[in-house]
């Protein structure tokens, strides 16, 4: 190779002062010549300036001796080709394409050349196969590393990388991929918190750096892969079988060993395959852990909460009975069900029959099924379709409505037709499933997703598996608010008893009700939104599978986070998560921001982002500073309030105070340590008057200081509240006839009963400070 000292650079556009090296203008490295820079800085020109080198055969090279540093670099400006280093320290060599600034940081063993390419391109042109363990490989880049010795390698990504498709939404998937000359392979590395490119690495932009020295006579292409979710180890057979006669011929079996079941078995096992010639029974709790097939005469008999878990994808299942309990259930209420066995025309006639479907567990004592009215969404992803055999696929969910018969009550009154309530067996036999079990997602929709399989599934490891494919939610359904009414065909249900959750945690649906915890219990479904342009098919594995978490029936974590309760004087219950994640931004997240359900029938509380109501929102790293808006809808008149429900990380000691901040009031409630914050509402939906903040303004403008009142009439009651104490309350008709007086309030929020005609008023309300406020009323 040809070598240019930098002394020369001059006459090519460039100069020189005290041992810095100005590139001002534009240069090209022919192929098979090198520029080296010996010392001093190296600065990249903003605007105007190119360097280019030969990218074929024996490329151009821009090098850079050991001690020299660069400066300058941007996607206006870069290598665009071969830079090299020659020394042993970390050092970024600024390559890219196509307007692209990608460097790759390299940290040789040995003083020799290290060169480097970025290719803004899809590396299948390198090589298509990936290597177990590799899920994916990147369709946008790669870059070209060349040495003679081992070297740590760091690459970067940035928002035309498209991270988030790759990996699902999840960094922890992410991983350095080399390509070995027949597959790719994973190259053992970690995301750097902080990126060498600067700032925290995210979804969007960052690095990840290899987590020992790689040898580039091996790998010389490398990309960013995402890496399958951890799957269960099949472990090796050791060779020897364990019998059970009524005892164990020999010690307690282990995954490696296979067993045959000659006489009734209770309790949990773990073997690496299972021969069944009598039953093995499971409790709630329990655990059936296996490796490989199972065969054999006999079934697993299983309660609702116990576990059965196959390793390995292809192995032969088994003949379960397999019986679900519901949390208590109303007449009318409904249930989210999947199959947990291979056959639905099988499944459909348990649910059917009273024989297998029964309230209380009372098999054969009624004269049909618990349930009727069995519905999915059709294959647009957006209408109710009746559920049959045909219709409803394995892995795909539907719902079940309780039925009007013994032994409920027959009243339909008002007030007494759904106050009774009693849990609903489902008893299913049949040959479970294993394995991959393809579930068709609808182009832009909500579908039913339900688990296959006789055990909990991972919600985290199954938002992974969805990739772009799906908003990266799940909503569980808990039917605690009773039907609108007896015969009531529309708007039957009310939506706020969805529980929802996300990478970031759960909300609940109601007061004293179970936090979802990422879990989808067996014979459980779960509510999910497509948003594919087209149909897509979504491949269930036993990598999903859980060996615990099987009591969630119908009911990689930020830590820093905290739920707010909002509740209400007529029953209403909402609850809203805040969580701050390095992983997130100020917009939505695929999978840390989940929105929240319309058609709720009482109060609710969302943040904000823009004007889209979220359950669950997740921002970036904490800040103090940082303020979050807060939506309140109200569909009816109420006195609400607003609570802390739990706190961690930052918020769990109590140094950061978290504030409810009342701009209608100019109030900042300190919810951290002063209980519920209780206010009435003028309007439907108010998206203005509350926010959280984390610190209150010291200097408060005399505006926010000055006497606020709120005050309105709505629902046939009189609702009144200040920023300090009411004294009394006198209204007036437009003729200034006295309506009706109220004295010693003593309170900051009054509420009374207004049975008076339809009308104007004019309320006179006087504050403890003596102030007397005015406010027109409207009586509707």
């Amino acid at each position: 190779m040809r070598y240019l000292v930098c002394i020369i650079a001059y006459f090519l556009g460039f100069h020189i002062v005290s041992g810095q090296m100005y590139n001002g203008g534009s240069m090209y490295i022919h192929g098979g010549t090198s520029v080296y820079v010996s010392s001093g800085v190296y600065y990249f020109a903003p605007a105007g300036a190119s360097t280019v080198t030969a990218r074929g055969t024996g490329p151009g090279v821009l090098a850079f001796g050991p001690g020299v540093t660069t400066s300058g670099a941007s996607p206006t400006h870069f290598v665009d080709g071969y830079a090299a280093t020659y020394g042993t320290s970390a050092f970024d060599l600024p390559v890219g394409q196509a307007g692209i600034l990608a460097p790759v940081r390299v940290a040789s063993s040995a003083s020799t050349e290290t060169r480097a390419a970025y290719f803004y391109t899809s590396p299948s042109g390198i090589g298509a196969a990936l290597s177990p363990g590799i899920n994916a490989v990147s369709s946008v880049e790669y870059w070209h590393v060349v040495g003679n010795q081992p070297a740590f390698v760091s690459v970067s990504w940035r928002n035309t990388s498209d991270v988030s498709s790759l990996t699902g939404g999840n960094l922890n998937r992410l991983t350095i991929v080399g390509w070995d000359g027949s597959s790719w392979n994973e190259i053992p590395s970690t995301v750097d918190a902080t990126s060498f490119t600067g700032g925290a690495s995210t979804l969007t932009s960052g690095s990840i750096s290899s987590n020992a020295a790689v040898n580039l006579s091996l790998y010389s292409y490398f990309s960013l892969g995402s890496k399958n979710p951890v799957c269960y180890t099949l472990a090796t057979p050791s060779g020897l079988t364990r019998t059970w006669n009524g005892s164990w011929d020999g010690p307690v079996p282990t995954l490696s060993d296979a067993v045959v079941i000659n006489a009734p078995y209770s309790g949990s096992l773990q073997c690496n395959s299972l021969v069944l010639n009598a039953d093995l029974i499971l409790s709630d709790g329990e655990v059936l852990d296996v490796v490989y097939g199972v065969t054999g005469s006999g079934k697993v008999v299983m309660s609702g909460e116990a576990s059965l878990v196959q390793r390995d994808d292809s192995a032969a299942a088994p003949l379960i009975q397999l019986t679900k309990v519901t949390n208590p259930m109303r007449r009318l209420d409904y249930v989210f069900l999947s199959s947990p066995v291979n056959s639905m025309s099988v499944y459909m006639a348990n649910l059917t029959s009273p024989l297998t479907t029964a309230v209380n567990g009372n098999f054969g004592t009624y004269p049909a099924s618990a349930f009727f009215s069995y519905l999915t969404y059709n294959a647009a992803g957006n209408a109710y379709v009746a559920a049959n055999a045909t219709n409803v696929p394995i892995g795909k969910g539907l719902s079940a409505t309780v039925a009007s018969q013994a032994p409920y009550a027959t009243s339909t009154a008002p007030g007494t037709w759904f106050t009774e309530m009693y849990p609903v067996h489902i008893r299913t036999t049949g040959t479970t499933n294993n394995g991959l079990v393809p579930v068709s997602v609808p182009a832009n929709g909500w579908f039913f997703l339900g688990n296959p399989y006789p055990c909990a599934i991972s919600g985290e490891k199954l938002l992974d598996a969805v990739g772009t494919t799906m908003r990266k939610t799940l909503y569980y359904w808990t039917h605690t608010t009773p039907r609108a009414s007896w015969n009531n065909s529309g708007s039957n249900y009310n939506n706020a008893d969805f529980a929802t959750w996300n990478y970031s945690g759960g909300v609940a649906a109601c007061a004293g009700c179970q936090v979802p915890n990422g879990k989808i219990a067996s014979m459980q479904s779960v509510l999910m939104r497509s948003i594919t342009p087209a149909a897509t098919t979504l491949n269930l594995n036993n990598c999903l599978r859980e060996l615990t978490g099987n009591d969630n029936f119908f009911r990689h974590v930020p830590s820093d986070r905290y739920w707010l309760n909002l509740t209400g004087s007529n029953g209403s219950f909402c609850q809203t998560l805040i969580s701050y994640s390095a992983d997130a931004t100020l917009g939505e997240d695929s999978g840390y921001d989940s929105l929240k359900l319309g058609g709720a029938t009482t109060s609710s509380l969302t943040s904000l982002i823009g004007t889209s109501r979220y359950a669950i929102q997740t921002r970036p790293s904490f800040e103090i500073g940082d303020q979050v808006p807060l939506q309140v809808d109200q569909p009816s008149a109420e006195t609400l309030q607003i609570s802390l429900a739990n706190h961690e990380g930052v918020f769990a000691d109590g140094s950061v105070v978290i504030y409810l901040f009342d701009s209608l009031l100019g109030i900042y409630h300190n919810l951290s340590t002063g209980g519920p914050y209780t206010f009435v509402q003028s309007v439907t939906a108010d998206a203005t008057r509350f926010r959280i903040v984390y610190q209150t303004v010291l200097s408060v403008p005399d505006n926010e200081l000055s006497s606020k009142v709120v005050s309105y009439i709505k629902d046939s009651a009189l609702y009144a509240q200040s920023n300090e104490s009411i004294e009394s309350i006198v209204i007036f008709d437009l003729t200034g006839r006295k309506v009706v007086e109220y004295t010693n309030v003593n309170a900051a929020i009054f509420q009374k009963p207004f049975h008076h005609a339809q009308g104007v008023y004019v309320a006179k309300i006087r504050l403890s400070s003596g102030v007397v406020a005015n406010r027109k009323l409207m009586n509707q």
